[in-house]
C-alpha cells in the first residue's frame, strides 16, 4: 500500500486493452501548468454535471451493497467494479468534446432500471434516437402527441402484480378488436413510443405508469384534443377493469397533450424530455438539491436506494428502503424501459431508406471526432480502495475533470485526483476494507 502517490502517472497499455476500449494514450510530455483549452464558458453547467456524476456513482455503490445481500444474481453488483481483463489495470480516459472522465477496462451491466451510471449513458443514446425520429417527422409534416396513462394504486399493492395487470391493460388498449376500431376511426395514428416510469409514495405505495409519444398525420386544436382525451380515457378505463385493476379517475387516468404548436411543427426538446424522463439518471437528486431532502410523496427508485444508505441489516424490519428497492429490482428484472412499436419502426425504416436514396450524391464525409484520451492509470490496490469507498469512484472522476479543466488535457499532474486517492488509501489508521467481488 502506498500512502503517497507520484504526481506523474505512468501510462502503459498493451494492444488488447487499446483495441477493446478504443482510446489513445496520453502524451508523455511534461504538464504545461496552464490552460491549453478554454473550459470556463459553462462552469455552472460543469459543476452541475459533476455533482450528478458523484451522485450517480454513490447511488450505484449503495445499490450494489443492497443487492449483494439479496437472493438471485444481479449483474449490477459488479458494474464498474470488475475488470474486463484481469492482467490489465483500470484506466481513466477523458473525452474532450463532453469534458467528461470515465473508467476503462471495467465491466458494465447496461441495466437502465438498476444502474444510475448505465442508465444515464443509455438515456443519452435514446435521446439521440428520438431526436433523429423527430427530424424525420418534421420533414414529413407528422405530428406527435404526448399521452400519459395511469391507474389507481394503494399502499398494499404488490408492484410485480401491478405491472403485470397494467401491461395487460395496455395490450387491450392497443390490441383487441374494439381498441383497433377506436384508433382507426377516432384517433388514427401511425405508431407510438412507450416509456415506463415508476415512483413510490409512503402514503400510496408504488405508482408505475406509462408515457407515450403517439405519432399522427393530422394535427388537432386544443379543444379537439380535449374531446379525444375523454374518449381515450373511457377506452383506457375499460381496459384497466378488464385487466383486474380499479377504474382510474377521469382526472388522473389519462392526459393528452400536443407535442407541437401552431408556429412550430414539433418541439424536439420537450418531446425528448417527456419520453425519457423516467430513465434520465440525473433526476435522482434534483429534488434533493432544491430542498435538502427527498420528497417522500414521490420517490424515484434511485432516491429509495439513497435513503437505504445507512440501513445496515437488510433482513431487519427497520430496513424499509432496502426492502423496497429489492421489491422494485425483482419486479422490473428483464423488463424494457422504453420501446418503439412495430408500425412506427416500419415507418421510420421506410422514411430512412427514402432519405438515403436522396442523399446518395452527397460525397461529404462525416466529421471525425477525437477519441477519448487515457490520462490516468490505477493499480489494483488503488482501484480496490476506490471501490471500497461509497463516494470513491465518483469523487475521483470529478477530481480528474477539475484537474484537466485547470491544467489542460496534456497535463501529467493531477493534484486533486491524487489527493482523493491518498485520502481513501490512508483511511483511518492506514487501512481500508477490501472491496468484495473485484476481479
Amino acid at each position: 500500500m502506498r500512502n503517497s502517490l507520484d504526481n506523474q502517472k505512468t501510462i502503459s497499455l498493451n494492444k488488447g486493452v487499446l483495441t477493446h476500449s478504443k482510446v489513445t494514450p496520453a502524451k508523455k510530455s511534461g504538464g504545461l501548468g496552464k490552460h491549453t483549452e478554454s473550459y470556463s464558458a459553462d462552469s455552472i453547467n460543469s459543476d452541475k454535471k459533476q455533482h450528478y456524476k458523484k451522485a450517480r456513482y454513490k447511488t450505484l455503490s449503495v445499490i450494489q451493497k443492497i443487492l449483494s445481500q439479496c437472493a438471485g444474481k444481479w449483474r449490477v453488483t459488479g458494474c464498474g467494479i470488475k475488470r474486463i481483463d484481469k492482467l490489465q489495470n483500470v484506466f481513466v480516459t477523458y473525452d474532450k468534446q463532453n469534458r467528461s472522465a470515465s473508467y476503462r477496462n471495467v465491466q458494465v451491466c447496461g441495466n437502465t432500471w438498476l444502474c444510475p451510471v448505465c442508465s444515464e449513458r443509455i438515456a443519452h443514446e435514446r435521446k439521440q434516437e428520438i431526436e433523429r425520429l423527430i427530424v424525420l417527422m418534421h420533414k414529413r409534416n407528422l405530428k406527435a402527441h404526448m399521452l400519459t396513462l395511469t391507474t389507481p394504486h394503494y399502499l398494499t399493492d404488490d408492484l410485480k402484480d401491478l405491472l403485470e395487470k397494467q401491461a395487460l391493460a395496455k395490450k387491450y388498449f392497443f390490441g383487441d378488436r374494439k381498441s383497433k376500431a377506436f384508433w382507426e376511426n377516432e384517433f388514427p395514428h401511425l405508431g407510438h413510443i412507450t416509456s415506463t416510469e415508476v415512483k413510490y409514495s409512503d402514503n400510496n405505495g408504488w405508482h408505475p405508469h406509462y408515457h407515450l409519444i403517439v405519432v399522427t398525420e393530422e394535427g388537432y386544436s386544443e379543444k379537439e384534443l380535449k374531446k379525444k382525451e375523454t374518449a381515450i380515457y373511457e377506452l383506457w378505463a375499460d381496459c384497466c377493469v378488464r385487466a383486474g385493476l380499479k377504474r382510474p379517475s377521469r382526472k388522473h387516468g389519462v392526459d393528452l397533450k400536443r407535442g407541437y404548436d401552431d408556429d412550430e411543427l414539433n418541439n424536439p426538446e420537450s418531446l425528448i424530455n417527456y419520453a425519457l424522463k423516467g430513465s434520465l439518471a440525473n433526476e435522482l437528486t434534483m429534488s434533493h438539491c432544491k430542498t435538502g431532502r427527498f420528497n417522500r410523496d414521490s420517490l424515484t427508485p434511485f432516491e429509495i436506494a439513497l435513503l437505504a444508505e445507512n440501513e445496515k441489516d437488510f433482513e431487519h424490519e427497520s430496513s424499509k428502503y432496502s426492502n423496497l428497492f429489492y421489491q422494485y429490482a425483482v419486479a422490473f428484472k428483464g423488463k424494457k424501459q422504453s420501446f418503439i412499436n412495430k408500425s412506427l419502426k416500419d415507418l421510420i425504416r421506410k422514411i430512412e431508406e427514402e432519405e438515403k436514396a436522396k442523399e446518395q450524391d452527397d460525397k461529404s464525409e462525416p466529421e471525425k471526432q477525437d477519441e477519448p484520451t487515457v490520462v490516468y492509470e490505477l493499480i489494483p490496490i488503488e482501484w480496490r480502495a476506490l471501490c471500497s469507498d461509497v463516494n470513491g469512484r465518483g469523487d475521483f472522476l470529478v477530481a480528474i475533470e477539475k484537474d484537466i479543466e485547470e491544467l489542460g488535457i496534456d497535463t501529467n499532474k493531477f493534484p486533486r485526483a491524487d489527493s482523493v486517492l491518498n485520502r481513501i488509501l490512508g483511511g483511518q489508521g492506514g487501512g481500508f476494507p477490501i472491496a468484495h467481488g473485484i476481479i
